[in-house]
């Protein structure tokens, strides 16, 4: 691609959502195409939810909390200090959406970032662990991102030419001393029992205190927590 004519493509995506289409429908088949390709790129880019419709042609589906949880990572990913908790009802798409996509989508974003997965087990971080590596493999070229030969554990993967990557773990375990720009803890509790135990809630936020909420003098990098109930 010539030099003028990366500036004008490069242009065309400042422009507004109208324009372009105006643009599209007169251009040459040839320039069409390549224009359709920078439309998916520009929506691969905007959020968690809009890039899931993307890769997986639009069986995907998007609501509106599934919009304000894109928004959140949408400000963890432009920089904005961040800490919230996630809550709505069972069998809403939070979990799939927090833990999963939004993941994939911030290692897009920023490749060279450190991401870090939590739940009430090992088994149930390890599965959210293991969907976003299985997705990078799927869907790698398309995410431009990849696995670094060697580092691609469930509980643990590392991006190739970059010091991204991700960790999971249970809570209580296997988090200390390691930094995250991004912390996901989907599902802290297990159930009821627990959720009425003194002595899990004590342990609980212990953890979090110790381990994830609290960012030490000096750390490096930082924790934007998102706690996902």
């Amino acid at each position: 691609m010539r030099p003028d004519e990366a500036a004008v493509l490069q242009a065309y995506r400042a422009l507004p959502a109208q324009r372009r289409r105006e643009i599209a429908a007169v251009s040459s088949p040839q320039l069409r195409d390549r224009l359709a390709a920078i439309e998916r790129e520009m929506a691969m880019d905007h959020s968690p939810g809009t890039m899931a419709a993307v890769l997986t042609e639009e069986r995907e589906t998007q609501a509106a909390h599934l919009d304000l949880i894109d928004a959140a990572f949408e400000r963890v990913a432009a920089g904005q200090p961040t800490q919230l908790m996630l809550t709505m009802p069972p069998r809403h798409g939070k979990s799939r959406r927090a833990a999963r996509w939004a993941p994939l989508w911030y290692l897009r974003r920023r490749p060279e970032h450190r991401v870090m997965i939590a739940s009430y087990s090992s088994d149930l971080a390890d599965d959210h662990g293991r969907w976003i590596r299985d997705a990078i493999i799927t869907y790698g070229p398309q995410l431009g991102v990849g696995l670094r030969p060697g580092s691609s554990a469930a509980n643990r993967f590392d991006l190739v030419g970059t010091e991204g990557g991700a960790v999971m773990a249970g809570v209580g375990g296997g988090l200390t001393g390691k930094g995250a720009h991004l912390a996901v803890v989907d599902g802290p509790i297990k159930d009821a029992a627990e959720a009425g135990s003194p002595t899990m809630r004590k342990r609980l936020w212990e953890w979090w205190q110790a381990d994830c909420a609290v960012v030490r003098a000096g750390a490096c990098p930082p924790r934007r927590p998102v706690a996902v109930a």
